[in-house]
C-alpha cells in the first residue's frame, strides 16, 4: 500500500507541482538560480505548503475513517448519529 501511495504521489501530485513551478519560472515568478538565498527561501516555503496540504488530507482521511467506523456509513459522506472531531 505504501508503494501505491508513493507511486500516486509521484505520478500525479509531484508532476502537477513540477508543471506549476515550470510555468511560474517561465513567467519569472520563481527566483533565479543565481539568487541562492531567495531561491532557498522560496522552495522552503513551497515545501512547507506541500507538507501542510498533506497533513490536511491526512486529517480529513482519518476523520472520514473514524466516521465510517463509528457511524456505519451508508454512502460516501453521509453519516448517522454523530461525528468525531479529530485534531
Amino acid at each position: 500500500m505504501t508503494n501505491d501511495v508513493r507511486g500516486l504521489l509521484m505520478r500525479k501530485w509531484v508532476k502537477g507541482i513540477q508543471r506549476t513551478l515550470v510555468a511560474a519560472a517561465n513567467k519569472d515568478l520563481v527566483p533565479k538560480a543565481d539568487d541562492l538565498p531567495r531561491m532557498i527561501s522560496f522552495f522552503n516555503t513551497v515545501a512547507a505548503r506541500m507538507e501542510q496540504n498533506l497533513e490536511t488530507i491526512f486529517h480529513a482521511s482519518v476523520q472520514e475513517y473514524l466516521n465510517f467506523i463509528l457511524c456505519k456509513m451508508v454512502s460516501p459522506r453521509r453519516y448517522y448519529f454523530f461525528t468525531v472531531a479529530v485534531m
